[in-house]
């Protein structure tokens, strides 16, 4: 996208260790407009260590944190500082809700990945190619892939946008954050 920049700030000294041998570090991602479309914009997640994956937290109040800014520099900077320690206040309990899914097992209307991905679908959560490639990449990363779990569906799905483009990829990060904050029923549209 060349009317933003984008870039990704990794804090390994909030390193947390969701599993023996899988490590996540907090993770902001800030997007600011050249051409006035957006104002700066905040994002937390994580950066799952193990495999690359990003995975954006979710929380209610998203639009909250995109600014606008007009030349008035004193202003934005207050308003960042801010919204960053708003946004790294956000990680922990995603840490823990992270933990949490790779331990949720399908419900049990949802019986199989299939399922489980024709749910997505169904309710135009996410294209169908994202989904084709999250179904090849689900246990990319053996028994760390966390199985037939939410944990395990968020994986798949931020190992497949890996090979999307910028927009796209931060779309699927997502779901799979709504999916780790809002459990099962994020499969709902």
């Amino acid at each position: 996208e060349a009317s933003a920049t984008h870039f990704e700030a990794i804090f390994p000294m909030m390193r947390r260790e969701i599993r023996v041998g899988d490590v996540v570090y907090a993770r902001l991602k800030i997007t600011n407009s050249h051409d006035k479309s957006h104002g700066l914009h905040l994002d937390a997640g994580l950066l799952r260590v193990l495999c690359y994956n990003l995975t954006t937290a979710f929380t209610e109040d998203d639009d909250a944190v995109s600014m606008r800014h007009v030349g008035d520099t004193a202003s934005i900077q207050r308003r960042m500082r801010t919204q960053v320690g708003v946004k790294l206040a956000q990680i922990m309990p995603f840490v823990v809700a992270f933990g949490d899914a790779a331990v949720d097992p399908f419900p049990a209307a949802l019986r199989t990945r299939a399922d489980v991905l024709a749910t997505l679908e169904k309710a135009k959560l996410a294209p169908a190619h994202v989904l084709k490639a999250a179904a090849v990449a689900w246990d990319m990363d053996g028994a760390l892939s966390q199985g037939d779990t939410r944990g395990g569906l968020a994986n798949a799905l931020t190992r497949a946008s890996q090979e999307l483009t910028y927009a796209e990829a931060a779309s699927v990060e997502a779901l799979a954050g709504k999916l780790i904050s809002q459990g099962w029923s994020a499969l709902r549209a």
